[in-house]
């Protein structure tokens, strides 16, 4: 199965490394696909779904056996003259070059993208700790308001405490000098 990523609008599929299958769909605009999709997309079309090319001819799109037998491999181009030969080295190590320069192409996306998603998430929780840490000024400030103000209502309860508390000690004072003088009248 290959991967699919969504890069400008167009979505693309990826061949994933090591996959089970061993067969794949070659296109001679030099595109790869998964057997899957690429018999899905060449049954209802036959433009390369990567580039959009029209795939006219016979041998426009091939099934490729990425696993050949060694007497697959010893056959596949026995009776060819060297030229022969050689052109479809070069034009096979082409194609393999082209698949690796696209999958470099793929995983720099790939990259790009993790570090913008990277670089967001990093925006995203500085905002997060900014406006905890502004939440947290905010209580501290509250708290030590409500700190000096139980303390100015402390120290006002304190003192009415102690004008009460003389009060009573002058109200006693006065009960028992009253008291006294109501002994001395009888």
């Amino acid at each position: 199965m290959c991967q699919t990523i969504e890069q400008d609008g167009k979505i693309f599929k990826m061949q994933q490394e090591n996959l089970p299958e061993d067969f794949r769909e070659v296109t001679s605009c030099s595109h790869i696909f998964c057997e899957e999709d690429g018999a899905r997309h060449f049954k209802k079309s036959h433009t390369c779904p990567a580039c959009e090319t029209v795939l006219g001819g016979k041998f426009a799109i091939l099934k490729v056996d990425l696993e050949l037998s060694e007497h697959n491999k010893a056959m596949a181009l026995a009776g060819q003259n060297p030229v022969t030969i050689m052109e479809i080295c070069t034009k096979a190590l082409s194609f393999w070059m082209y698949q690796n320069h696209q999958e470099r192409l793929y995983n720099e996306y790939i990259a790009m993208r993790a570090k913008e998603k990277t670089t967001q998430m990093e925006q995203y929780y500085e905002q997060i700790i900014s406006s905890t840490q502004a939440e947290l000024k905010f209580q501290t400030n509250e708290q030590e308001e409500t700190k000096a103000s139980l303390k100015e209502v402390s120290d006002r309860l304190l003192k009415k405490d102690l004008q009460f508390q003389k009060l009573e000690a002058n109200d006693v004072r006065s009960v028992k000098k009253n008291s006294n003088k109501h002994k001395k009248l009888r």
